[in-house]
């Protein structure tokens, strides 16, 4: 592995065989993301190990021509000659999801780390200076979503370390997900779509209403049978065994919160987890994002250092429920992880049928989510049928039917390793 001096030499004549041949390349700069915590709590020693370890997972599926170096702050860069780029983001997926499936050993100590990667392509008009800048920047970006996938440095993008940005104000985005214009858009895609398509083929002296009707009462036929089935099915679920067949394992819930909207609820939901009955130990990690500082913070750091189970961690820069839960992955100590809303109370033995399901063979089990409130108004009432409706007939009744569950985003319990493997991606949650 080269020193940061010899790697820069090795990428200048990389770059500069690039500009003459026409052959692009790509440079990666990769870190991880517990390096910091971990240098504060071992020695230098444990460092030497992880970068032992790190750089042959790296250089596992290298080819040739392939350069590994560490930088000053000890991150690992990359010289990936004549890759382009969808070539190069497969091989630093592998990579990533090599490494954050990799348990991590250190004298007794066994640890999973979160990789970061930012990668830039280079070729006839780049400057060797500017490639590592470029990286850092994507590293930046890869840092706030921890979701085990590369990110490719674009020219729109910026250090982060700047002024939080204002909230925003009126604009197209806000106006598009107002009520009125959801009501106005779901009108329009229903009718306004539909009628403008049948007088368009009238228009052309054709008449698709019969075929339209047709296929729309198959649908409705092939819907209605489906429902059917998947109701008949939920008669006589599946329950877990009575008793599990290892014992009790040490359990996490992640707590995923946006504090402005969850604030005035956010100490009752930790406080129905910490009544949690669960004998082999319950880790609460609450890892929440917030764009301005907010005076239940203080009474959150109070009951954290009340309660060594619970750990508050503030994700700054964070826009997402999946950034939350990414970031939280990195403090917890459970075999199974339990994720949740900030709004949703576990019942006091969940995490115990939990652990029957997946100590008898699954990999991640959804709860049954029930209203609270369901008899005070009718609208919690509606709330609550339907909530009925999905997770006590559609739910059960679809994973008999078709041999798969579905994780509905809360209330979900995972084994720990899948999660570090998988993670969660903000375009899906």
């Amino acid at each position: 592995m080269l020193s940061e001096a010899q790697f820069a030499v090795e990428l200048g004549l990389e770059v500069t065989r690039a500009q003459k041949t026409n052959r692009r390349g790509v440079i990666a700069l990769i870190g991880l993301h517990e390096l910091q915590p971990l240098r504060m709590r071992f020695s230098s020693r444990v460092e030497h190990e992880i970068e032992r370890q790190t750089a042959a997972l790296i250089m596992r599926g290298a080819e040739p021509l392939d350069v590994l170096g560490r930088d000053a702050q000890g991150r690992f860069t990359l010289l990936l000659p004549e890759t382009v780029v969808a070539d190069a983001r497969r091989r630093l997926t592998e990579v990533m999801e090599t490494i954050g499936a990799n348990e991590f050993r250190a004298g007794a100590e066994v640890f999973q780390l979160t990789p970061v990667v930012g990668f830039v392509e280079f070729g006839v008009e780049s400057d060797a200076r500017e490639l590592g800048e470029r990286c850092a920047i994507a590293v930046e970006h890869a840092e706030l979503q921890l979701d085990l996938r590369p990110v490719l440095f674009m020219p729109t993008m910026r250090p982060l370390a700047r002024p939080a940005r204002p909230a925003p104000g009126p604009g197209l985005v806000r106006l598009l997900v107002s009520v009125p214009a959801q009501i106005l858009i779901t009108q329009l895609l229903a009718i306004a779509v539909p009628l403008a398509v049948y007088l368009l083929f009238d228009t052309l002296g054709v008449n698709i209403v019969p075929i339209a009707y047709v296929v729309v009462v198959i649908a409705l036929l092939v819907t209605a049978i489906l429902i059917w089935t998947e109701g008949l099915l939920a008669i006589r679920p599946k329950h877990p065994p009575r008793i599990p067949e290892h014992r009790y394992v040490p359990a996490t819930a992640i707590i995923a919160a946006y504090l402005p909207n969850e604030a005035a609820t956010i100490v009752g939901t930790i406080r129905s987890f910490q009544r949690v009955d669960y004998p082999a130990g319950l880790q609460i990690v609450l890892a929440y994002n917030t764009p301005r500082t907010m005076p239940v913070e203080e009474t959150l750091a109070e009951m954290a250092r009340a309660d060594p189970r619970l750990k508050v961690i503030r994700v700054e820069g964070s826009e997402s429920k999946a950034q939350n839960v990414n970031a939280a992955l990195s403090e917890t100590t459970g075999e199974f992880i339990g994720i949740f809303d900030a709004d949703h109370h576990p019942e006091p033995n969940g995490f115990r049928r939990a652990w029957r399901w997946l100590d008898s063979g699954y990999d991640i089990v959804q709860g049954h989510c029930a209203v609270r409130n369901g008899d005070e108004t009718w609208v919690s009432r509606m709330v609550a049928v339907e909530f009925e409706a999905i997770y006590a007939v559609s739910h059960p009744g679809r994973a008999r039917l078709h041999h798969f569950g579905i994780f509905g985003g809360s209330n979900g319990y995972w084994k720990a390793h899948l999660l570090h493997e998988i993670r969660m991606h903000a375009f899906m949650l």
